[in-house]
């Protein structure tokens, strides 16, 4: 499986390696997943808001999941719950 990672919002890398855990784990369940990519981007200068875009190829088919808050921690906890 190959994951690529975009991150346009630079967020700590902690973040960047949670993620890629996730989806290694998620190999496990779906056996034809064969790429995924992750677009983080943030949006606004006072107060960010965190823009997640994870696109998945499950076989022939291609997923997209999208996801906005403000709250990066609650951001990656609804994705990671999507894809599970």
């Amino acid at each position: 499986m190959k994951i690529e990672i975009n991150n346009k919002a630079s967020i700590a890398n902690k973040y960047i390696r949670f993620l890629k855990w996730r989806l290694f784990k998620s190999k496990e369940r779906f056996d034809d997943l064969k790429r995924a990519i992750v677009y983080v981007k943030s949006e606004g200068k006072s107060k960010k808001e965190y823009v997640l875009t994870v696109k998945l190829w499950i076989g022939s088919e291609m997923i997209v999941l999208k996801r906005k808050s403000n709250e990066l921690n609650k951001l990656l906890k609804n994705i990671v719950e999507s894809i599970d």
